[in-house]
């Protein structure tokens, strides 16, 4: 930086200038009254000084104006460089009128119009329909005021933009600088991942997340009004059979044209939803001489022929009903038995049945499996099996997740899927993820001291995030097997979350606290949880597999997966993409820039000696151990 000595303001010239004009009166009269040479001299002298002080001042006064220009001239080049250099559409606009000033080559190139048309225009001429929170026009904007609006483009196309206005000084007057972010693709895959997660992409009904709340809705009001209604769920008889005989495309036709008649015999001001696979389910308000009539009506429907690509397809129905509140008095009791209902109904004739608890067949079922299960976790019949997690952006820290097995005695090795419900629906599950987390964390320092430095995530229900006592009881097992918590990844689901959103967010921060990282698994299944991602302690999401499975299908879902990375990397959120099957869904993913991948195409989960030859096979070896934790 080049220093300028401090020059004489126009101030000082001023003052300057007074004290000579006060001068010249005294000069005057000392000409008057001189009677000596030496006294006409000092009058003489000072005549000159008088001059000297106004020339002076003219000259200061110059250089003043001199300066506030080339100090113009420098601020106006740096707004033009400024303006044209900044990579978004930038407008500059009076700030009384709203007419438009100036326009970046940016704002020419995304709207379409020539500066000389911007020129002619106001602000309100881009704006479609009415401004949201912003600044109002005539009104004097504070600085970087945020608003989002719907512009028009010159040919006729709407694009949504988050604007940023700051009050500035154009040209010597007061203007206001309008900074210009196009957020159309953004609130496009936003409001895209909020309908995938209410409704189901199949049929455009609403999803099992969204028909539960709003069953939630239909006990409420039933007890406020003390009234009743029927639930009632359809089964498709045979899908499964022509999903895999025919394919995938075929059988969601099949679903939507289900569905479209569905609607049809239930009328236009009813609503139903997909709860997956083959089954729909609605509710009834009606009695029960109406509602086996609706049901006849339905079943009747489904029986005629589906034309498919102009294939005829025979398909026929079940459906179960459960009655509010004679067959329970909650959601879960109410789709549970109407279930119950539809499995009795797929072994009858008549194609539908009503809940009875002398036929739930259920329910004897689960009381010897909870019976099975408690045994089996005492008498050491679980094992734990481990799928590896794998990087895709350079990174080498690969990590397994724990998934439980259960040597049952009449059904040999059973998957989660056999018997998780039934443990997560009892105190069970308390002490089964402490066997789960004891097992896990000792088999990964085990693994550490081998030379392989990885992670180890476990999954936790519900049931565990509402128990106050699981941070201290993870404390103690990492500090009892001397594992860094940085190496254990605690997996929820949204929905877990949500069930009870403060008591979970305490827990979670509780357990955040002792340094082990959380994850939220099966991510685009429960978007209420989206807004709410901000103030969970969340370190990683897992999308969920149905986005991941669609890669390859033609309901292509790399928007909704770009969105989501994105999203999760501007939290700093790490993104891992579960079940993936293929090479291709793979490079995808790693192109995306998702950070890790799990799925069968990686390896299906293992047991602990199939996991050591896999290390040996794909891990680099550390020579020595990571760090204890003490």
């Amino acid at each position: 930086m080049r220093f300028h000595p401090k020059r004489p303001s126009g101030v000082h010239a001023l003052v300057f200038s007074a004290l000579c004009i006060v001068a010249i009166p005294i000069f005057v009269v000392a000409c008057i009254h001189a009677r000596h040479e030496h006294t006409a001299l000092a009058a003489v002298l000072l005549l000159l000084l008088v001059m000297l002080g106004l020339a002076a001042t003219g000259a200061l006064l110059i250089v003043d104006r001199d300066r506030a220009r080339d100090a113009r001239l420098r601020s106006e080049s740096e707004y033009r460089l400024l303006f044209q250099t900044i990579p978004h559409p930038m407008l500059v606009y009076d700030e009384d009128t709203s007419r438009i000033l100036a326009a970046n080559d940016q704002a020419i190139r995304h709207y379409g119009y020539s500066h000389d048309e911007f020129l002619s225009m106001r602000v309100e001429d881009l704006v479609v329909g009415k401004e949201t929170p912003g600044h109002a026009s005539g009104d004097a904007p504070p600085a970087s005021n945020l608003a989002v609006q719907t512009h028009r483009q010159k040919d006729r196309q709407t694009i949504v933009v988050e604007i940023s206005i700051f009050p500035m000084h154009f040209r010597g007057e007061k203007a206001v600088l309008m900074l210009i972010n196009d957020i159309t693709e953004h609130r496009r895959h936003s409001e895209d991942l909020e309908y995938r997660v209410k409704y189901d992409t199949v049929t455009g009904r609403l999803n099992r997340m969204s028909f539960s709340t709003w069953l939630d809705n239909a006990i409420v009001e039933a007890q406020q009004r003390k009234s009743t209604f029927y639930t009632l769920i359809l089964g498709l008889n045979e899908f499964k059979k022509i999903n895999t005989s025919l394919g995938y495309a075929i059988g969601d036709q099949l679903l939507q044209k289900a569905s479209e008649r569905l609607m049809a015999a239930l009328g236009e001001n009813a609503s139903a939803a997909r709860l997956g696979g083959d089954e729909f389910a609605f509710l009834v308000d009606l009695g029960l001489v109406d509602c086996r009539t609706l049901a006849e009506a339905v079943l009747e429907k489904m029986r005629q022929p589906f034309a498919i690509d102009d294939t005829p397809i025979q398909l026929s129905a079940s459906i179960g009903i459960a009655h509010y509140p004679r067959d329970g008095s909650s959601t879960n009791q109410l789709l549970q038995h109407a279930n119950s209902a539809l499995l009795e109904a797929r072994q009858g004739d008549c194609g539908y049945a009503f809940y009875d608890d002398t036929n739930d067949h259920l329910a004897p079922e689960r009381v010897l499996l909870a019976t099975q299960l408690l045994r089996g976790l005492d008498e050491h019949k679980f094992e734990l099996h481990y799928q590896p997690k794998i990087p895709l952006l350079g990174a080498n820290q690969f990590g397994f997740e724990a998934l439980a097995r259960w040597n049952s005695p009449s059904h040999g090795l059973a998957s989660p899927g056999d018997f998780i419900s039934v443990i997560e629906s009892g105190d069970l599950i308390h002490p089964f993820t402490l066997w789960v987390l004891n097992t896990a964390v000792e088999q990964c320092k085990q693994w550490h001291a081998l030379g392989y430095p990885v992670t180890m995530a476990i999954n936790v229900s519900a049931r565990n995030l509402l128990d106050p006592l699981l941070p201290e009881r993870i404390r103690q097992t990492l500090a009892r097997h001397k594992l860094d918590p940085k190496y254990l990844e605690l997996e929820i689901t949204e929905s877990s979350i949500m069930s009870n959103p403060e008591r979970s967010l305490d827990v979670l921060l509780k357990i955040r606290a002792t340094g082990v990282k959380v994850a939220i698994d099966d991510f685009g299944t429960g978007y209420s949880s989206l807004a709410y991602l901000r103030r969970l302690p969340v370190d990683s999401l897992k999308i969920d597999r149905s986005f991941i499975a669609e890669l390859d299908r033609d309901h292509d879902t790399r928007p909704i997966i770009n969105f989501i990375i994105a999203m999760a990397h501007g939290l700093g959120i790490v993104v891992t993409a579960e079940g993936i099957e293929n090479r291709l869904a793979l490079t995808k993913l790693a192109k995306m820039r998702c950070d890790y991948a799990q799925g069968y195409y990686i390896s299906k989960p293992m047991s602990t000696e199939d996991v050591l030859a896999w290390l040996r096979q794909y891990v680099p070896k550390v020579e020595s151990e990571p760090d204890a934790h003490h």
